[in-house]
């Protein structure tokens, strides 16, 4: 039982730091930029080599989107910043 509670807590734990720490790439654009996947939420961003890398949160993004269960809606961001 003590092994079952140790492995549930260290995979946990992998998960929660991947998901905090890692930009993981979508292969996805939206609004010309390219999104990855990081702090549980979808990102939209920009790079440069004199600024380095800049995201903004996608609104209306969230686990749902992160894991892929659902798919990454640009429009909704669209039109709020139109």
């Amino acid at each position: 039982m003590k092994k079952v509670l140790y492995f549930t807590l260290i995979f946990t734990s992998i998960v929660l730091l991947i998901g905090l720490c890692y930009k993981i790439e979508t292969n996805y654009y939206c609004c010309e930029s390219p999104t990855v996947r990081w702090k549980f939420a979808i990102y939209c961003g920009e790079c440069d080599s004199e600024t380095g890398c800049h995201y903004t949160k996608l609104e209306n993004t969230g686990l749902l989107e992160y894991f892929g269960f659902r798919a990454i809606n640009c429009e909704l961001n669209l039109k709020k910043k139109v």
